[in-house]
């Protein structure tokens, strides 16, 4: 499955750290994030300049293998559909995190949500990425329960740092065989 769309319709965070976990538990990935609006000035090219601008050839295809982030610098999902076809052609993964269950990506798309009590989560139709939280569970949810990160692991993964992602990250490597819709 080279491209996911993932979403988290309760908690920025998760969504943010799941997008590049996600990444991270594939290898070799790009991860494209049109949801988040940092405060930071990007470093480097976001998805707006590279939408105004055309991609290069090198950035259509990894260069290392590793984790690549390219924040969305106010690019919408409509104007980024083109040029995320054309790096799910040239990575050998994708993650889209982008906001709404219906962004019109023509990916599976994977919601992400807090694992809490059924009449206090948001309904989804169809299976979902779990994390667990203090509150006791008693159900299966359908979908990927994932472990609970460790701090150390949170941090890493905030920065990008390698090599030990941790077991929360490996967890995340069951989304991408998982048969999403």
């Amino acid at each position: 499955m080279p491209a996911i769309h993932l979403w988290s319709p309760d908690d920025r965070t998760l969504g943010s750290l799941g997008a590049l976990a996600l990444g991270a538990a594939a290898g070799t990935c790009l991860v494209v994030d049109l949801a988040g609006a940092s405060a930071d000035p990007p470093r480097g090219p976001t998805m707006a300049t590279i939408v105004a601008d055309g991609p290069t050839a090198a950035q259509l295809r990894p260069s290392r293998a590793g984790v690549a982030y390219l924040p969305g610098g106010g690019a919408s999902v409509a104007d980024a559909i083109e040029l995320l076809d054309a790096f799910a052609v040239g990575w050998p993964a994708v993650v889209v995190h982008a906001p709404g269950r219906d962004a019109p990506l023509g990916y599976p798309t994977v919601p992400v949500l807090p694992l809490v009590p059924a009449g206090l989560r948001t309904a989804v139709d169809g299976p979902a990425v779990y994390q667990p939280t203090a509150w006791p569970v008693l159900e299966h949810p359908d979908g990927v329960v994932l472990t609970r990160p460790l701090p150390g692991e949170l941090r890493r993964l905030g920065r990008m740092q390698r090599p030990a992602w941790g077991r929360w990250v490996r967890s995340w490597r069951k989304v991408w065989s998982y048969p999403w819709r």
